[in-house]
């Protein structure tokens, strides 16, 4: 029998142990992980159980059908609760609204990203996001630079920022880091 959405639990994944001692001991070495698979494959269960695996907090983020910087925000936002927005004064983003003065929906998501602490991020469908893909690589870089202590898990079945993601382009602002 098999359930009804992801796995969370180790129990519940089934005959992927191999994958799983390999992403997990890439979080443990502060590595990013991309899992890149078919639709249906397992991506979501995979990565959702690696990540409750370590000791840090973990926050899932789907970004099926969020296909600009806005919406990826929201997504995050949302996924991260009011609990990690510490410092932000007030800004209204869509239907979530906080105290804080800013022009850029980017602006908020680099704060939020910035302030996590020994947290695992599965950003889950990323392929999905077509607009704002090198703002949101910037950011994700200015994270890698800056917090050693929050990793990101990437799923995606399709091409776009997955394919940006994982480019070895110099120009990508990811570029010669450990991923």
């Amino acid at each position: 029998m098999f359930l009804q959405g992801p796995c969370h639990n180790r129990e519940e994944l089934f005959d992927m142990e191999d994958e799983l001692r390999t992403i997990t001991k890439a979080l443990k070495n502060n590595a990013w992980v991309a899992i890149l698979e078919p639709r249906m494959a397992g991506k979501t269960s995979l990565a959702i159980v690696s990540a409750n695996l370590t000791e840090k907090k973990t926050f899932y983020v789907n970004f099926k059908g969020a296909e600009n910087l806005r919406n990826v925000t929201l997504r995050i936002l949302s996924a991260l609760g009011r609990s990690k927005m510490k410092g932000i004064k007030r800004v209204r983003v869509g239907p979530i609204e906080v105290e804080r003065e800013v022009e850029k929906p980017s602006a908020i998501l680099e704060d939020v990203l910035l302030g996590l602490k020994k947290a695992v991020v599965v950003f889950d469908e990323v392929q999905d996001i077509k607009q704002g893909v090198n703002q949101f690589l910037n950011i994700l870089s200015l994270v890698r630079n800056t917090r050693r202590d929050v990793e990101f898990i990437f799923t995606g079945s399709g091409i776009g920022l997955m394919d940006s993601l994982l480019n070895l382009d110099p120009q990508n602002p990811l570029y010669g880091r450990a991923q």
